[in-house]
């Protein structure tokens, strides 16, 4: 083989030279961004968890909190089978009648001093509200005497509440709101506080509760102290299964028990600890092995001990006025990892290279020739071929995969937070509908030419109902030049005034001097902001009312988000008049498009990505309560999404955070928008599956390895070209013909190694390939591979005995049809015919013996893998029949002539062998009286019907599997099989 010269060796060593580099440097720039980007984000991972926790620590060292995680403590111990899947259940109707019974309100409390906590009041009610059942302790005993009203008033409490759930989770009111009315709650009703004293305890008109949460209420008695106020109510699809309301005062509350309980809510991961420091010790400090976070305890916490601090003498300030919270996390085990792995890295890097340039040294001078077979040189170039690409492809693999869940973390964030925005365009889109609502009532009353006085007769037009009035309105006041105000609710029903709006359009329709009379100002014009609880100045005031525009306020005192606009409209008759047109966007009917998504397309608030699947909901909220409208209705009971509400509330800003476990991670985001009511809460979880690895592995991975790959082809096949790619080139051709049926071809000797022995094979094989192709033409493919099984001397023999069933068959008249037709359509009837045929024989396991003209004679052998031979000869008979006909009725379509057969079957012994000339041709073929005997049932044919007879030997072998009738004495006629 020709010896590789100078400048090939330098053009091999600098390919090599740069496929070895190429990879080293790739790896360790993947490995130091690697170990950097770690770094980076173990620090950013550290610096999230450290917040989440703390801003849970913070939330649990409020009283109100503390007092909730204890009652929920409770309620888990005494009422197990109450939990907050119940709303997804269908219970019995009886169901929670042995739970909410007249031992429960002891139940509770004696739990809840178990766990130090004491109660003034406990107060439930048994299923469908029926009855109630209470425990009063001795001093709210002394101070209220009218007890039975009590109840009724907190049964209606919570019948309000749980009813109001009710609707707002199943989108229906409750049955028995509508028809068979509990009278318990009717007379309740009907109770007019003021006459009662317990009406002052507590300012109980504002302990109007929430389920499962904790109203934090002050009041003049006990102590001037406040009282925690919780409730429950069991709900489901079915009815309205009991509730509860525990009152706890604040002396029960002890500082130290919300502190320990604080302090035990460790997270994995992360240390919490109460620590004496300084008063600038706040924020993160950085230690050696991680980071510490230090926050005050909240202000609720310290009104709380300032209080227990007077109420019990005992408890002076001391060390506790300096209490910090310090949360301790440290950076991931993976780092040192990391840094280990690429420094062991950057030490094999260099001693790759070293090895590599002594060899390039020692090829660049002495060359390099292998002097092995070629075997072992293609199991070299082979294994260069799979080793180096699984290395490199292994490799990478498990380095990017090592990197990857920050790549995953991004995606899921940006997947995550575009849903949020998606959401939030849909949210702009559906007040933009508001907005349009109060245009289209200014466009229809500008257009009016009427003296009609009532608006909706004035808005009303052919084949509209006004539904898009009622969906997008709360209320509407609506301001006359002659000084009238008409108030009507978002259902066009007359209303109450609502002195402060009235008010407020009165005076800005007379600022406008639009106001056709003349009054002097009274109190309720100049003092009406004044009503509320903050004094709003007359710019305030403006900011407020905006001419055809919308605003919207959070209004203190009702704790009620709304929006409005204000329109000035003047009419064809040139009146004028001033509309205030207000949505208010608590109000469920605003989001209805929400509750048809979730009702008809519930997937629409789940997706799936190649990152992870992102859920999201909205709730709306009230003031400082999260309201249990929600979409869907799975979001009221998510953990997720209940935190991520919380906490867009308690911020009231938009953003996202990571939390993470021991194998994935989840992104919350939220989004919070002054003047909203609406909440947009999205939840991405990573996938766990491999997809996202296979998606992340092709997304990053094969630029790379293409590149890459292409490089190290031409190396490798620059040496495989050197040794093996000739030899094979010159085989290759020598297939190409042989795959082409060129039978026969021959190449020439050129390589002494083993190519010459495939050499030698090759052309003995082209040469037997030739022969065989010439034997086909004129025996079956069935007789040759007998030949072939047999060995050289039975073949030599003059033959053997043999037990065979032969079928003969002929064409009726065909010396007549070969006298009428010409030659070419008699060949290719026959052609067709003999096609059909074989088809048929060998269907079912028969051996064609030999053409004779016309006629077919084929031989069937015993195999006891088949079914018995008589057997299958008679159903190639009948097949061949079926063939015939369906070779006729395409003849005849054709406008060719038909042509009929008949078959004889008959079995006996035979001898086959070898027959023929010892030194010229030979035939392998059967003889025997067999043969004539199914020659003469075949000529008889022409007088059964169904033209197949059968010996009454072959019957008696085929025996029940046949069906066959008398023809004559040494025949049957064949009729089924």
């Amino acid at each position: 083989m020709k010896a590789i010269g100078r400048t090939d060796r330098f053009t091999l060593l600098l390919t090599g030279f740069i496929v070895l580099v190429i990879p080293l440097w790739f790896f360790n720039s993947l490995l130091k961004t690697s170990l950097q980007r770690a770094r980076e984000s173990s620090l950013g991972q550290l610096r999230e968890g450290l917040l989440q926790t703390a801003e849970q620590v913070r939330r649990a060292m409020t009283p109100a909190e503390y007092v909730k995680e204890v009652v929920q403590e409770v309620h888990r111990e005494v009422l197990p089978r109450f939990t907050p899947d119940l709303i997804k259940m269908q219970p019995d109707l009886d169901f929670g009648k042995d739970d909410f019974d007249s031992d429960l309100p002891l139940k509770l409390l004696r739990a809840l001093q178990k766990r130090g906590l004491d109660a003034i009041l406990v107060h439930v009610n048994t299923p469908e509200f029926e009855e109630s059942r209470s425990w009063y302790s001795d001093e709210l005993a002394r101070q209220c005497e009218e007890r039975e009203f009590l109840d009724m008033d907190l049964t209606f409490m919570n019948y309000s509440i749980a009813s109001n759930l009710y609707q707002q989770l199943y989108q229906r009111v409750w049955p028995r709101s509508i028809a068979n009315f509990p009278a318990y709650v009717g007379r309740a009703f009907q109770i007019q506080r003021y006459k009662y004293t317990y009406a002052y305890l507590s300012r109980f008109s504002e302990m109007f509760g929430a389920h499962d949460r904790v109203i934090e209420v002050f009041t003049d008695y006990f102590g001037q102290q406040s009282v925690f106020c919780y409730s429950y109510c069991a709900i489901s699809a079915v009815t309205l299964h009991g509730a509860y309301t525990v009152v706890i005062p604040q002396k029960s509350v002890r500082p130290a028990a919300i502190l320990d309980r604080a302090l035990a809510d460790n997270r994995p991961g992360f240390k919490i600890s109460s620590v004496r420091s300084g008063d600038d010790a706040s924020g993160f400090i950085n230690t050696s092995d991680g980071v510490d976070y230090y926050l005050k305890a909240p202000s609720e916490f310290w009104s709380h001990f300032q209080f227990a601090g007077n109420a019990n003498l005992s408890a002076g300030k001391g060390r506790n006025a300096s209490l910090t919270i310090r949360i301790s996390g440290q950076y991931q085990p993976v780092i040192k990892a990391l840094a280990a792995k690429y420094l062991l890295f950057r030490l094999a890097s260099a001693i790759i290279l070293i090895f590599y340039s002594a060899f390039a040294f020692h090829f660049w001078l002495f060359g390099f020739s292998l002097q092995l077979s070629s075997r072992r040189k293609l199991a070299i170039i082979l294994g260069l071929i799979v080793i180096l690409p699984i290395i490199g492809v292994g490799a990478l693999t498990f380095l990017s995969l090592q990197a990857s869940e920050r790549v995953f973390e991004s995606h899921l964030v940006q997947q995550t937070v575009n849903r949020v925005r998606e959401v939030e365009l849909l949210n702009e889109e559906n007040l933009l509908r508001q907005m349009a609502a109060g245009l289209e009532v200014k466009r229809r009353l500008e257009a009016d030419a009427s003296d009609e006085k009532y608006l909706f007769k004035i808005l009303k037009r052919p084949g509209d109902d006004l539904k898009w009035f009622t969906n997008w309105t709360a209320a509407m006041v609506e301001a006359h030049e002659d000084g009238r105000i008409d108030n009507y609710s978002g259902f066009m029903l007359a209303a109450s005034p609502n002195r402060v709006i009235d008010s407020l359009v009165d005076k800005y329709l007379d600022s406008l001097a639009l106001l056709k009379i003349t009054r002097k100002s009274n109190f309720s014009r100049t003092m009406t902001l004044g009503m509320m609880e903050n004094y709003i100045t007359p710019e305030q005031e403006e900011a407020w009312v905006v001419h055809e525009s919308t605003v919207q306020r959070e209004i203190t005192h009702s704790a009620a988000t709304g929006k409005a606009i204000l329109l000035v409209v003047r009419d064809t008759k040139g009146r004028y008049r001033l509309l205030y047109h207000r949505v208010l966007n608590s109000d469920e009917h605003v989001y209805r498009y929400l509750s048809r998504k979730a009702n008809n397309d519930p997937a629409w608030f789940f997706r799936r990505g190649r990152y992870g699947d992102v859920a999201f909901a909205v709730r709306l909220y009230k003031g400082t309560d999260l309201l249990m409208f929600a979409w869907p209705v799975d979001a009221l009971t998510s953990p997720e999404m209940i935190a991520n509400f919380a906490r867009a509330l308690s911020t009231r800003d938009s953003g996202y955070s990571v939390v993470r476990s021991s194998n994935d991670f989840e992104v919350r985001a939220w989004r919070y928008k002054k003047g909203e009511s609406a909440i947009i809460s999205a939840v991405g979880r990573s996938n766990s599956s491999n997809f996202a690895l296979v998606g992340l592995a092709a997304d990053m991975l094969f630029p790379v390895l293409l590149g890459y790959a292409v490089l190290l082809l031409y190396f490798i096949t620059s040496i495989i070209a050197e040794f093996i790619n000739g030899p094979v080139r010159i085989i290759n051709k020598g297939v190409d013909a042989l795959n082409n049926e060129n039978y026969g071809v021959m190449i020439a000797n050129f390589s002494e190694d083993e190519f010459a022995k495939v050499t030698r094979a090759f052309n003995e094989m082209s040469n037997a390939l030739k022969q065989r192709e010439m034997i086909k033409r004129y025996v079956s493919g069935a007789l040759i591979r007998q030949v072939q099984t047999a060995s050289t001397e039975a073949i030599s023999n003059e033959g053997r005995m043999v037990k065979i069933v032969v079928l003969a068959s002929d064409i009726r008249g065909f010396t007549s049809i070969s006298e009428k037709y010409s030659p070419a359509e008699v060949v290719d009837m026959l052609n067709s015919y003999f096609t059909s045929m074989e088809e048929a024989i060998t269907l079912y396991g028969g051996t064609i013996d030999k053409y004779i003209g016309d006629a077919v004679m084929a031989v069937f052998y015993d195999d006891p893998t088949l079914e018995n031979s008589v057997t299958r000869a008679c159903r190639a008979a009948f097949c061949m029949r079926q063939k015939l006909a369906q070779l006729n009725a395409e003849r005849r379509r054709q406008g060719l002539f038909p042509i009929e057969n008949g078959i004889g079957i008959d079995s006996g012994m035979a001898i086959s062998g070898s027959i023929g000339s010892e030194n010229g041709r030979k035939d392998f073929t059967v003889t025997g009286k067999v043969i004539e005997q199914a020659a003469e049932l075949e000529a008889l044919t022409s007088q059964s019907e169904s033209k197949i007879l059968l010996s009454l030997n072959a019957a008696q072998e085929a025996g029940s599997n046949v069906t066959c009738r008398d023809f004559n004495a040494t025949a049957l006629e064949l009729l089924h099989v």
